[in-house]
């Protein structure tokens, strides 16, 4: 059974926190996170000027969903920039004029969630790293869509048509019948597969719904409500709660127009 306790322990743990935190304060800035890139190798997922959408999410998000959903409905593949967990990614597409789209999980869900796929980190740590991702993008809100994971996992076509009004982008809408999320699912777990090594697939990684997995973060809550760790939720709770009213605003805006 997974227990905070479990989580990062001794001085390994700590330097594991340690570069958590600087990961997390570090990805806000363009030109450093450019230069992590080169040293990570993740190129190929870096928002570049010919990318055509930019999809990126504090991590257990929605990310893998939306990724997956919106090239299923595209007649033909397209450049997306993905996957990185960085606010600069949208920061640059905004800098750039690329269209972004944002994503949003409450953040005791999303936290909850990281810690069962990554045993270094802390939950007061991914409540921190949550805060910190979504206040590096205050100054940039009227430059890309935000979408709940509720809005992803349920209506994805109506996020999409968000973005096409936003940016004036012809992208085809994602139908979000049982057909084509099964579709979609099978494609995340393919990509998991593909990360993983080819398997078998990892309950505590693959972005799909997992009973086990809601069995371990039940396991996990009850210290949300310890105060060390209570601070730093309502800090994240109070950015949340920031952007999930932006959302609601683009979502009014669009039904009146």
């Amino acid at each position: 059974m997974l227990t905070l306790s479990s989580q990062s322990p001794g001085a390994a743990g700590r330097c594991s926190r340690l570069k958590y935190e600087a990961r997390t304060r570090l990805d806000a800035f363009p030109s450093i996170f450019h230069m992590q890139m080169r040293l990570r190798g993740h190129r190929e997922l870096t928002v570049k000027r010919d990318t055509d959408l930019v999809i990126e999410g504090f991590p257990r998000s929605g990310n893998t969903f939306a990724c997956a959903a919106f090239q299923l409905a595209q007649p033909y593949p397209l450049k997306l920039a993905r996957h990185l967990h960085a606010p600069a990614q949208i920061v640059i597409a905004a800098r750039w004029g690329i269209p972004a789209l944002l994503l949003l999980r409450r953040p005791a869900d999303a936290a909850l969630s990281l810690l069962i796929r990554d045993r270094t980190v802390t939950l007061a740590g991914a409540l921190g790293g949550y805060a910190r991702f979504y206040s590096a993008l205050s100054a940039w809100r009227e430059h890309f869509v935000v979408a709940s994971f509720e809005q992803v996992t349920c209506d994805f076509g109506s996020v999409i048509a968000r973005l096409n009004r936003r940016f004036g982008s012809g992208f085809a809408l994602f139908e979000h019948n049982a057909e084509n999320e099964a579709a979609a699912f099978a494609e995340v777990e393919r990509m998991e597969l593909a990360d993983s090594g080819g398997g078998p697939l990892r309950q505590t990684h693959v972005s799909r719904p997992s009973m086990e997995r809601e069995a371990m973060k039940e396991n996990l809550a009850a210290a949300l409500s310890e105060p060390s760790i209570a601070a730093a939720h309502r800090r994240a709770q109070g950015v949340y709660d920031d952007f999930l009213a932006l959302s609601f605003r683009e979502l009014v805006g669009q039904e009146r127009g």
